[in-house]
């Protein structure tokens, strides 16, 4: 089967690639707000640096630059909605994205959402809403992995019979 067939935007398909290509400075913001958060549309990688580069059409063609060149991919389920063509795109990270990171010493332990692909890509969009909102407030964002490194807790929750 033709991938045009399931992909029939033109931006949902491929175009040229840059062997060379490293992330500009806030670029590796949006890397790294997935890497805390999860999934995050264009609409909210935009905002999360609106304050340094407000044009949304230049955000949108670096977006598609970096997933063009292996650092972003756009998850499946975000083709299931209505009209999918006419919503904003959904990005998550690629493996070289994150191996991209740990090169630069950025990678970070962080805490998830997972599960249910669209419960966690909404949670991912409420946690996100939080940290872009409280920076803008001058306000920094404590992310649960830090939250719980501070308590030496974890996330997990037994599951199992009492005794």
């Amino acid at each position: 089967m033709s991938s045009s067939l399931f992909f029939p935007r033109a931006s949902f398909g491929p175009s040229s690639q840059k062997a060379d290509l490293r992330p500009t400075e806030r670029e590796i913001r949006w890397l790294k707000h997935i890497v805390r958060h999860g999934p995050q549309s264009s609409q909210y990688l935009h905002a999360l640096t609106s304050n340094t580069h407000r044009c949304k059409d230049t955000s949108l063609r670096q977006l598609q630059k970096l997933r063009t060149n292996g650092f972003f991919m756009l998850p499946a389920q975000q083709r299931q909605t209505a009209k999918a063509d006419f919503n904003p795109y959904i990005y998550d990270l690629t493996p070289k994205a994150r191996t991209h990171l740990d090169d630069l010493g950025l990678g970070e332990a962080t805490v998830r959402p997972s599960g249910h692909w669209w419960h966690s890509y909404m949670t991912a969009c409420v946690t996100s809403s939080i940290d872009i909102a409280v920076a803008q407030a001058g306000v920094r964002y404590i992310p649960a992995h830090e939250i719980l490194a501070r308590r030496n807790a974890s996330l997990a929750i037994p599951v199992g019979q009492a005794s």
